[in-house]
């Protein structure tokens, strides 16, 4: 059996979430230390981004880079900032030291990727779960999610990140989103979703075309790393990464997914 379709009949049958926990936790274990930002990038490069040569993965550090300037956090100072699914840290430890925040804190459900943020860039990072924050009410200006809310995108994951946002406090993502339909119904599915928990959207992009073509410039560099996997899983991480013939990246191409990022403001009650 192919194995993209052994993995559907998969996650069909023990839920994406589910299925996804386990395999994230495979994925940092296998990355180890030579992958810190894992997300599909954006493109082109920034003259900040591409001039900094201590950066081993850019295009997926420009991701981070993007959605911290749609939060305007080059002229913002934020004093609390909190990634949810942080992974093991690359992009967060990105903005702690090229924007005005005052402290980064990380929160992933792998306990592998938390204590890998911990150790690899030295800011808190903390095991929980998307949908019970484990922080008080108000606890921070900025929440922060890239290329993870498909995995538990619900109402309780929104409401908790306006709990943990004070008042006019900003929230940037960028994710994806198969079979919803016309970029207008995605973003006014999220837009409806974000007035419910008590948000305002501020800004939406579509950046599929960004996505994309970052997928295309980083694909050597992705390949080196799907070549240290076993070779029974590796048309899987193509697939996964939305390699150029895999479905993932046919469903893009033929508009039945987007790829977007978003900023919204915690409405002051």
């Amino acid at each position: 059996m192919d194995l993209v379709k052994a993995w559907h009949l998969v996650t069909d049958a023990v839920g994406w979430e589910r299925f996804s926990k386990w395999a994230y936790r495979a994925i940092y274990w296998w990355l180890g230390g030579s992958a810190t930002s894992f997300n599909m990038g954006y493109a082109p490069l920034s003259s900040e981004v591409q001039s900094d040569t201590s950066l081993q993965e850019p295009f997926a550090i420009e991701l981070y880079r993007h959605i911290a300037i749609e939060m305007r956090l080059e002229r913002r100072p934020v004093r609390r900032l909190l990634e949810v699914s942080c992974g093991l840290g690359g992009g967060l430890g990105y903005i702690s030291r090229t924007f005005d925040v005052g402290y980064c804190v990380g929160l992933d459900l792998a306990f592998a990727a938390a204590r890998g943020a911990r150790q690899g860039f030295g800011f808190g990072a903390v095991q929980g779960d998307a949908r019970k924050l484990p922080f008080g009410d108000g606890a921070f200006d900025a929440v922060l999610n890239v290329e993870a809310s498909n995995n538990y995108y619900s109402h309780e994951f929104l409401a908790e990140v306006a709990r943990v946002l004070a008042p006019d406090g900003l929230f940037g993502m960028a994710d994806e989103r198969y079979g919803a339909g016309t970029i207008e119904t995605v973003q006014a599915g999220l837009t409806s979703d974000l007035q419910r928990a008590g948000f305002e959207l501020v800004r939406f992009r579509i950046i599929t075309a960004n996505v994309m073509q970052a997928i295309d410039l980083d694909d050597a560099r992705r390949e080196r790393l799907i070549a240290r996997a076993p070779w029974f899983v590796r048309s899987l991480a193509r697939e996964w990464n939305g390699s150029a013939g895999s479905k993932k990246r046919a469903s893009y191409d033929s508009g039945q997914a987007h790829y977007f990022s978003l900023v919204a403001r915690r409405r002051v009650s």
